[in-house]
């Protein structure tokens, strides 16, 4: 029976160990019974058989209850019914079994179906089930087995295993660092990777915070990514996710990461900014105030010290420890330090952290602030004069108001250096201690410090001849101190007596002569003048002015003199004035007018320093008209300047060369000059002395040098010393032998013409060379000699001069060599002379020359070697036998040597010709074995030449229409080569019978010509020579008929396009254009410019040729082409009556040239590696090389190809790679499989034109090939699980990895890793694995509230190439969890910011508090109100945490309000809320919070705008004032800054509009704007810009009004007028401030308004701007405010001087407000800058000149009418000063410096003095008289 079960091949579990063990005994006892049956029935029954059914189950652990997994069948052979029953209690617990049914009656076979009665499960229970059943016929039993298989469904969600999951950082980890490596999910379910991923749990919107770390999603490692800042964040709180393959997460856990500070933040000043106000009596040791630091570093916070740094801290001590600061010194307000600070001590005080022994600091640990301490003045001084005593002066009978002088410059100064109310006192004049009323002080009232004027209250009392002086004493005493301190200061006026009268001269003018360098000091005429005072008021002196100091007088007596050098040429008249001056200081001018008479004392001056000319050697006229020019200054048109020219020196024999004409001063050519012949010492240069001299007695000269340059011409070749040299060499000569020097002479005079250069023309056959410089012919490099091939060398040598044109000499060298073996062939004469006729026919023979070798063997060949040929019968003639052809007249049989004619034969062409006649044996076996013979043909004449005119058969002739019959018209001329020919001309052929020739050739006309029917006649002249046959030939004369200019230049035809290589010089001729123009003459002359859009002078274009050439470098790279146009244009000489034609718009294309190497762009990939077993179409790298010329053209088409450096090849030299010439692409060239390695290959660019070229290496792998993949022994299935407890110290070891990898070395090397897992479980930053003993251990402190279970992605990774297999494992690992923490807010800023919209109920959540425990769903959470700025105003729900408004709020009233609420786990506590009052200075949170207490949020609620608010005008009533100079488009307002708008930017401003035209007032300046069409005399910008429409003229008066109306962006409006009115600079008050201009700019309207309400009129301002001190520099501390004044009634502009009074007169009323802004002056805008001395004495003058009116009246009328009728410069000199005769003008002030018209400033000859008049006005500017 065992057997049976066991040949069935039946197994046993070792976990069904009891189980079979029951089985073997329960089969041993039914063996026992069957036996003992078999025994009882005898061998009559046998056992059931089992049947054919499956003995495994495989079902899934989901199957429903009741399915049938299975069936067993069984037969019995004795028919008997069979019995299935379970046989264990597993089995009975897990199936149930069904009926049984028969299936086969034949073979009695039963079946049973076995159905599932329990769930099955794999995940905690065994994968594999044994099922046991028993079957039986009632007397026998067999017993069966089944195998259940299990197999796995996602029915288990992962499971998160070592909680908690908590971290601490360092906050200077590194990005990158794992941080936590403890994350690990189990999940029960076979072969499930999970992923894991994390999310913040606060901070939710903040993309830094939730960025901060990263979850490896595959094995849970949290990693850092971003830099910690404790001090932005101690700690972050994220939840940890894991999610298995079928998509079931595990429950979220939270996770942890506490960042441990270090010192990297410097301390940091609290309670900022450090500024207190103490009195200057405090008592030293006393406290001032402390500075408070904290160390930026929260976390570790340091000890902090504190000291002074830099500033004024010598007065105070400073605690290091507490920063408290304690005067240290007395205070001293007064001191002039203190004074010029303001009382301000500023310092810098410094914190330093206490850095303990080894503490590192990544950070400053010191950080500074500023303490300002402002020191109160005390009343503890009085005020001070600057003197005790002072003296001064005025002058009797001064008006009120006029101050006095003080003595030596003194002023009056008082100073109180107290400050404020302390120094506030007045000034009173005083007597014996009782009021004095005659002298005023001004100011009366004075704070700190001011200059004091005494000002006259009592004119009476000015009277020198009852009171010589007055003496009084000035008091200063305080006004609103208690101590009234006071000082008292003594003055002496001493008063000064007046002069009345001016002294009188008998005539107002006077005229006198004299002659120019009259000597010096003589007398010319004496004046005398009278004055009826008496004293030292009666003592004249005389002064004059004018004259530019040639004449003087005499003080006392009068006596006018010559005082200087009088020169008629430089002033012909002088104008000057007389004075005569009182002892008073009285001065009566007269006019005196001099005229000079002239003498011959000016030499004749040449007008420039020297004269060169130029003149090229041969030539009778100058390159430019050479003229010399002099003049003389003396009188015009008299002997004395008339000038005239001689040459008075010439160099020697050249004095018959130049001529000068006498009048002119033209020098010409007499005749021409040899520049050889010049005397050598002259350098080429003549110089002519020229005399210019005048007719005057006696006369006078000047000479100058005349230099005249002489060009040399080219006109010398140079002359070798022989015409022909002879030199013998050894054939066996070295190279470098010198071998004869041949020299030449070039006798031009100068360089370049007489420098030159050797050369070899020909006949060297590279055997020889020549030194360039030296003439030296010496053997050329390389060069074999060889007697037997030629035994003589003629070397036609030149020398090249560098004249222009370059000339030659030329002569020749002939070398013979000497033999060293003689077998060469003989000719039986060398030379050999013949004649035949020039017109012998071609092929005739000519000469035999044969020749005989002494070898035996050998091959003669002949032929004709040099050609030599002469002209005219001379050996000194040769000519070009190349370039003429003579060198192929003849030819010779070269088997027989036979000579004969080859080419036409021309006798006119050479006369005779010299043939080198070569044979060579042929045969020769040492070197080439030649001999030379010389034929000499001379060439007999032929008359074959007909006459030939010179220089040309063509004759253009020029002539005008108006030329008489007979006159000439050119004269004809003829050779003929051919000898002894004379040539006769007759008239041949012509268009008009108009012209006769003579048989000289003399041509002349014989019938006018007539251009209006024929601008041009041809006709034909016949030359006929005497020769027979005799010959002729014809010119043809073209006559060309003058005519006027009527016609413009037309172009030849031209190209649209041209192009222009890009590296062509400066100077390359691109093209001609060419215009014809019909006219003739300067008017048919054509001259070319260039015009059009590209025109930048990168090509010119000659004037006169029309040549377009290169001005400039071109670049196609930068400018690919140009766009020009061509200007033709005719009467250079005449711009009038110039007529013009251009081009059409030309383009000039830049042709590209090769000047720009490829250059490599990329090489992708940058490191480029192939597999072994890549194919040869993979593409290995590709590489980009860019050219930047032209793409289109070969210049700018790159190639690729790959050079011979590199090592990618085998030893036969194939290489393992190739390239695409045109893409760049590298593949392999042949299969690279085994060879594995670091190859590299040049890679070289070149563009197709092939210049330049660049080149790159590049290195390739070749990647060897893995193919193995490693597996995992331990955990052996995909998925594993692990634990590790919460808290669990750092490096805790958790599993151990086991794998293998049946690859070999590298690719069968594993090493482990632990990859993120992607999902909020990814534990890769907790744990961390040796990469080679697979050891798990922790790297992070294991926290279950921040995450309870992480997922490894463990990996198992060989080391192959190119691609390394990896085998993955899924590990969960659990963190068991403990409860430890309470609600808090988390990482939100402090004050965290809410909006709630004004005028509106509603409500917010802030239900912002978590609980970072791992249960924190269950945690019950309550919010409470503890603080608020606004009681009663918000309403917040305990539970919800939403926070509502108990009533709406205004935000103009509270733009924001500050709450501060709590978070409890405690729902039921009683709390109060407190009052949020404002922050106090260096306050910086609500009293009961702090940022370290995370249960309270501390929340401002930011109250959002609604447009509840209009825009609204400062003023309904706007004024401005601009002056009538005030500039068109000036812009003079903006209306932005007299509106304001209490709602929000998003409600404020939108635009402004005028609700009326400005309107012009009064009437008559409407009028005038309406006469001048001006309507918009201003715009009005929407913006609420104004500014000018016109240029006001400075007749114009009134003002301007319009209506204004503002909108805002809600649509919200208001409306104001505004008033500009038209004032003068002179009609301004200017208030200068020490203040800055942004601090006067926000109280300008109310101090105008003050100003308005205190004067009475309304005060405008127009402008504001940075104080100007008198240098002109700008004063940041002070700024200037122009204001006007206009009365209310009336709207006139008030003077400034009458609104200067009024406020004046106001003063009482305004000294608050003007000390209240700090005012230091008002005054007018534009000051007179009249000494106030001279405006005192003006007045006076005024009061007497009143006085004397009435009497003066008739006088003056007789006089005025006396004026009338001559006027004449007296009328000016008469009346140019107002204040002549009024004695009151001291003489030195600047009113009598006035010019006077008629002195020497402004005079010219015969000058009218009304034109003097208009000259003194235009000079006359803003009353300032200045000198032209």
């Amino acid at each position: 029976m065992a057997a049976h079960l066991i040949g069935k091949g039946v197994s046993f579990s070792p976990t069904s160990h009891l189980t079979l063990v029951k089985f073997w005994f329960t089969l041993l006892v039914l063996g026992f019974a069957l036996i003992s049956q078999k025994l009882a029935q005898g061998a009559s029954n046998s056992p059931p058989q089992p049947g054919s059914y499956s003995n495994t189950i495989i079902s899934p652990e989901d199957t429903p209850i009741g399915t049938t997994i299975g069936n067993i069948t069984a037969s019995d052979p004795d028919g008997q019914d069979l019995y299935f029953n379970t046989d264990t209690d597993d089995t009975r617990e897990l199936v149930t079994l069904s009926n049984p049914r028969k299936l086969n009656n034949a073979t009695n076979t039963w079946i049973v179906d076995i159905k599932l009665k329990s769930v099955l499960d794999r995940d905690y229970a065994p994968n594999e089930r044994r099922l046991y059943f028993l079957v039986t016929d009632g007397s026998s039993s067999i017993p069966i087995w089944i195998t259940l298989f299990i197999t796995d469904v996602n029915d288990v969600a992962p499971q998160f295993v070592n909680l908690p999951y908590e971290a601490t950082v360092r906050e200077d980890a590194s990005p990158g660092t794992v941080i936590f490596s403890g994350v690990f999910a189990k999940d029960p379910d076979n072969g499930r990777n999970i992923l894991y991923t994390m999310a913040p749990n606060a901070q939710v919107n903040d993309q830094d915070y939730a960025t901060t770390f990263e979850i490896n999603q595959y094995n849970g490692n949290i990693t850092l990514r971003r830099q910690l800042d404790y001090e932005t964040h101690s700690y972050y709180q994220y939840k940890i996710m894991a999610e298995d393959e079928g998509g079931l997460t595990a429950e979220p856990v939270g996770f942890v990461v506490y960042v441990y500070d270090v010192q990297d933040t410097p301390p940091a000043f609290v309670n900022l900014p450090y500024s207190v106000q103490i009195d200057e009596d405090m008592a030293v040791g006393k406290s001032v105030l402390t500075v408070l630091a904290i160390d930026g570093d929260k976390g570790i916070p340091n000890n902090i010290t504190y000291s002074f740094v830099s500033g004024d801290y010598q007065n105070f001590n400073l605690d290091p420890t507490t920063g408290i600061i304690t005067v240290n010194k007395t205070l001293d307000r007064d001191t002039e330090l203190m004074r010029n600070t303001g009382g301000v001590y500023a310092m810098i005080v410094k914190a330093s952290e206490v850095v303990p022994p080894g503490q590192i600091n990544k950070g400053s640990t010191t950080a500074t602030t500023l303490v300002t301490i402002t020191v109160r003045d005390v009343n503890d001084n009085s005020p001070i004069f600057s003197q005790s005593t002072y003296n001064a002066t005025i002058l009797e009978n001064m008006p009120i108001g006029v101050p006095v002088t003080f003595l030596d410059g003194v002023l009056m100064r008082v100073l109180d250096i107290d400050q404020g109310e302390n120094s506030h006192f007045i000034l009173t004049i005083e007597v014996n201690s009782r009021a004095y009323y005659d002298f005023s002080p001004l100011p009366k009232e004075i704070y700190s410090e001011s200059s004091v004027l005494l000002r006259v209250n009592n004119s009476e009392v000015l009277d020198y001849e009852k009171n010589h002086s007055l003496i009084f004493q000035v008091v200063a005493r305080e006004v609103n101190t208690a101590e009234k301190r006071s000082s008292t200061t003594t003055v002496t006026v001493n008063i000064e007596d007046m002069n009345d009268n001016a002294p009188a001269f008998s005539q107002s003018s006077y005229i006198l002569s004299v002659y120019e360098n009259t000597p010096i000091d003589t007398s010319i005429q004496t004046f005398n003048a009278t004055d009826l005072d008496s004293g030292i008021y009666k003592v004249i002196q005389y002064s004059l002015r004018g004259g530019n100091g040639r004449f003087k007088i005499e003080p006392n007596s009068g006596l006018f003199k010559v005082a200087g050098n009088l020169d008629r040429e430089e002033m012909s008249q002088y104008f000057l004035t007389i004075e005569a001056k009182d002892g008073g200081g009285l001065r009566t001018p007269a006019e005196i007018t001099v005229n000079i008479l002239d003498r011959n004392d000016k030499r004749p001056i040449f007008i420039r320093d020297d004269y060169y000319g130029t003149i090229r050697e041969g030539s009778s006229q100058f390159l430019r008209p050479l003229k010399v020019e002099a003049v003389d200054d003396d009188e015009p048109n008299t002997n004395n300047s008339l000038v005239s020219y001689r040459i008075i020196s010439t160099p020697a024999r050249l004095t018959n060369n130049f001529t000068i004409d006498s009048k002119t001063g033209i020098i010409t050519v007499t005749s021409p000059i040899d520049y050889e012949k010049l005397d050598k010492i002259l350098g080429g240069v003549v110089t002519l002395i020229v005399e210019a001299y005048d007719s005057g007695d006696p006369v006078l000269s000047s000479q100058i040098e005349v230099n005249i340059t002489v060009e040399d011409v080219n006109d010398f070749a140079p002359v070798f010393s022989k015409s022909e040299y002879f030199t013998t060499i050894a054939e066996n000569a070295q190279e470098g032998l010198a071998v004869i020097t041949v020299v030449a002479t070039d006798f031009d005079g100068t360089s370049p013409n007489n420098d030159f250069i050797y050369r070899i023309e020909t006949g060297a056959l590279d055997k020889f060379r020549i030194n360039f410089q030296t003439g030296v012919v010496e053997v050329e490099s390389g060069a074999v000699l060889d007697r037997e091939t030629k035994k003589e060398y003629i070397l036609n040598i030149s020398a090249i001069d560098r004249g222009t044109p370059p000339l030659i000499g030329l002569c020749i060298l002939k070398i013979n060599l000497t033999d060293v073996n003689d077998e060469v062939p003989v000719f039986p004469f060398p030379s050999k002379s013949v004649e035949i006729n020039e017109n012998t026919q071609i092929s005739s023979p000519v000469f035999l020359y044969s020749a005989s070798d002494p070898d035996l063997n050998s091959s003669l060949v002949y032929s004709i070697g040099e050609v030599v040929a002469f002209s005219k019968n001379s050996l000194e003639d040769r000519i070009n036998v190349t370039s003429t052809g003579v060198k192929y007249y003849f030819g010779m049989n070269s088997k027989t040597g036979q000579i004969f004619v080859n080419n036409t034969l021309d006798r006119e062409t050479a006369v005779g010709v010299i043939l080198q006649i070569l044979v060579e044996d042929v045969y020769s076996q040492i070197g080439k074995q030649v001999a030379t013979a010389t034929l000499s043909v001379t060439l007999l004449d032929y008359n074959d030449n007909p006459p030939k005119f010179v220089p040309s058969p063509i004759y253009n002739v020029r002539i005008n229409e108006m030329e008489n019959v007979m006159a000439l018209v050119v004269q004809l001329s003829a050779t003929d080569a051919d000898d002894g020919q004379t040539v006769t001309f007759s008239l041949g052929a012509a268009t008009i019978d108009a012209f006769a020739v003579s048989s000289d050739g003399t041509v002349q006309l014989k019938a006018k010509l007539d251009r209006e029917k024929s601008d041009k006649e041809i006709f034909e002249v016949i030359a006929r020579d005497n020769g027979y046959p005799q010959l002729t030939s014809t010119a043809t004369v073209t006559v060309t008929v003058l005519d006027a200019n009527d016609n413009s230049p037309v172009f030849e035809p031209y190209n649209m396009t041209y192009g222009v290589l890009e590296n062509e010089s400066v100077g390359f001729l691109v093209t001609r254009f060419a215009a014809t123009d019909k006219d003739i003459g300067d008017a048919g002359t054509v001259f070319y410019t260039l015009d059009g859009e590209d025109n930048d002078g990168s090509f010119s274009i000659a004037m006169n040729t029309g040549e377009l050439t290169v001005a400039k470098s071109l670049d196609r790279e930068t400018k690919p082409f140009y766009k020009l146009e061509i200007v033709a244009s005719d009467s250079k000489a005449n711009p009038d009556d110039r007529k013009s034609n251009r081009t059409n718009t030309i383009t000039f294309i830049i042709l590209d040239v090769d000047d720009n190497p490829p250059v490599f762009t990329s090489v992708s990939p940058a490191k480029p590696s192939i597999p072994e077993t890549a194919d040869m179409s993979v593409s290995v790298v590709t590489l980009v090389a860019d050219d930047a010329d032209d793409k289109t053209t070969d210049n700018g088409r790159v190639i690729y190809s790959l050079t011979s450096d590199s090592n990618a090849t085998l030893s036969s030299g194939t290489s393992f790679f190739k390239i695409n010439n045109n893409t760049g692409v590298i593949s392999p060239a042949m299969s690279i499989h085994g060879y594995a390695g670091f190859y590299y290959v040049t890679v070289m660019a070149t563009n197709k034109a092939q210049k330049f070229n660049a080149t790159k290496k590049v290195v390739i792998e070749i990647v060897d090939v893995n193919d193995n993949v490693p597996q995992f022994t331990r955990p052996s299935t995909s998925t594993a699980m692990a634990y590790v407890q919460e808290n669990a110290e750092i490096g805790t070891s958790v599993f151990k990895l086991e794998a293998f990898d049946a690859d070999k070395g590298k690719n069968g090397e594993i090493h482990f890793a632990i990859s993120l897992v992607n999902n909020q479980y990814d534990g890769s930053k907790a744990f961390a694995v040796n990469e080679l003993s697979g050891l798990i251990t922790t790297k992070d402190e294991m926290n279950a509230e921040t995450q309870s279970r992480y997922e490894l992605k463990l990996e198992a990774r060989d080391q192959g190439v190119p691609v390394p297999f990896t085998a993955t494992v899924t590990m969960t690992i659990i963190v068991i969890d403990k409860n430890d923490h309470k609600p808090e807010f988390v990482n939100l800023p402090a004050p965290f910011p809410i909006a709630i919209v004004e005028n509106q109920q509603s409500c917010t959540n802030v239900s912002l508090a978590i609980d970072r425990d791992l249960n924190s769903t269950y945690t019950v959470i309550c919010y409470y109100l503890i603080g608020s700025s606004l009681l009663e105003t918000f309403i917040l729900d305990t539970f919800s945490g939403m926070l509502c408004l108990n009533q709406t709020l205004d935000r103009e009233s509270n733009p924001f309000i500050n709450i501060v609420i709590q978070a409890l786990d405690d729902c039921f506590k009683t709390v109060t809320t407190d009052k949020i009052y404002p922050f106090e200075k260096g306050q910086l949170y609500p009293s009961m919070f702090r940022p370290t207490n995370t249960d309270k949020l501390w929340i401002e609620v930011q109250v959002q705008d609604v447009n509840d608010n209009p825009p609204q005008f400062k003023s309904k009533e706007l004024t401005l004032g601009i002056t009538r100079v005030t500039q068109f488009g000036k812009f003079i307002m903006e209306l932005k800054d007299v509106v304001e708008d209490r709602d929000s930017e998003r409600w404020g401003v939108d635009f402004f509009n005028s609700t009326s035209n400005f309107v012009a007032h009064p009437d008559n300046l409407n009028q005038e704007l309406l006469n001048l069409g001006i309507i918009e005399p201003f715009k009005l910008f929407s913006n609420g810009s104004i500014k000018t429409n016109m240029y006001f003229k400075t007749q114009m008066s009134g003002f301007f009004t319009v209506g204004l109306k503002v909108s805002d962006k809600g649509g919200l409006t208001d409306t104001a007028t505004l008033r500009i009115s038209l004032i003068n600079d002179d009609q301004r008050l200017k208030i200068i401030f020490r203040r800055s201009i942004n601090s006067v700019g926000e109280f300008k309207e109310k101090i105008v308004s003050d100003l308005s309400s205190k004067v009475g009129v309304r005060i405008v301002m127009d402008s504001i701007q940075t104080h100007e001190t008198e240098t002109g520099q700008a004063d940041t501390a002070q700024t200037d405010m122009f204001i006007h004044g206009e009365d209310y009634q009336t709207n006139e502009v008030i003077p400034a001087s009458k609104l200067l009074s009024l406020i004046d007169s106001k003063n009482a009323l305004l000294i608050g407000i003007l000390n209240d802004y700090n005012v230091l002056q008002i005054v007018p805008a534009i000051q007179e800058q009249v000494d106030s001395s001279i405006e005192d004495k003006l007045k006076m003058a005024v009061i007497l000149i009143a006085v004397v009116l009435g009497s003066v009246c008739i006088t003056l009328s007789v006089v005025l009418y006396y004026v009338y009728r001559r006027y004449h410069r007296k009328l000016k000199a008469a009346t140019a000063m107002a204040y002549v005769n009024t004695g009151f003008v001291p003489s030195d002030s600047d009113l009598y410096k006035a010019d006077i018209p008629g002195t020497q400033i402004n005079s010219f000859e015969n000058a009218n003095p009304i034109f003097l008049e208009k000259i003194m006005l235009e000079n006359h500017v803003d009353g300032a008289t200045t000198v032209a």
